[in-house]
């Protein structure tokens, strides 16, 4: 068997066992990282952590059928297959959508003709906390090095700004500060905006984040907010 996964939808929510419990529907909700979001493929069967399958209810084979977790017993309605970013049911060659297209949290996933839409489309990811263990457990001096080191390139990186500006402000009293735009809308992400960073230090405002699950330049997870970056600006807006 495989590491464990999230399923996400383009909008980073992810696919759920409803309260992790035997008979639970199968739906949508916000990512908390719990054994009921995490996944696997073994022999077929798509695994959830709680030791539950996704299961078509009642063997169903009819389109809008829902999908529960339940006890895994192999069966042909507890079987299915990836292709692409389509999760295809070995019973019936139907896929996994959600429930009416509506992307939101608590809508039930259900089983449909392949139609191509968003609300088809699932992303795995690898589990994160896994993959932070294992790696602070392995190089965690590269890890605390990186983070700093980002951090020093931002800094420096506006430092560079923020003294160009004083020097044309030296010189022009209609000049304004030069500030990072957001790669997603190209607006200028001045205080009080909120930023986010990748892994790899892209930086994406507040306003796009939510609609974003990777870094739109390296396809990095987003990690959080760029503090260091948002002091900064403060600092040249006062």
């Amino acid at each position: 068997m495989g590491d464990w996964f999230t399923i996400q939808t383009d909008n980073g929510l992810v696919m759920d066992i409803a309260g992790g419990a035997h008979g639970g529907k199968v739906t949508l909700y916000q990512h908390h990282g719990g054994n009921n979001q995490l996944w696997r493929f073994d022999d077929g069967c798509l695994v959830s952590k709680t030791g539950l399958v996704a299961d078509i209810r009642d063997g169903n084979r009819n389109a809008g059928a829902g999908i529960i977790g339940w006890k895994r017993h192999d069966g042909i309605n507890q079987k299915w297959s990836l292709k692409g970013n389509v999760i295809h049911s070995k019973m019936t060659d139907m896929v996994m959508e959600v429930k009416g297209g509506k992307m939101e949290s608590g809508m039930e996933v259900i089983i449909s003709p392949k139609n191509g839409k968003n609300n088809q489309m699932w992303y795995l990811h690898a589990d994160r906390k896994k993959e932070d263990k294992k790696e602070q457990g392995n190089i965690p001096s590269a890890i605390t090095s990186k983070g700093k080191d980002l951090e020093k390139k931002c800094q420096a990186g506006l430092n560079t700004s923020l003294n160009s500006t004083s020097s044309l402000n030296s010189t022009s009293s209609t000049s304004s500060p030069t500030v990072p735009e957001c790669p997603v809308c190209l607006e200028e992400m001045k205080p009080p905006l909120k930023i986010f960073n990748c892994r790899n230090g892209h930086l994406v405002c507040s306003e796009c984040r939510p609609r974003l699950t990777v870094c739109t330049n390296c396809r990095e997870e987003y990690t959080g907010r760029a503090t260091a970056v948002e002091q900064m600006l403060r600092q040249m807006f006062d």
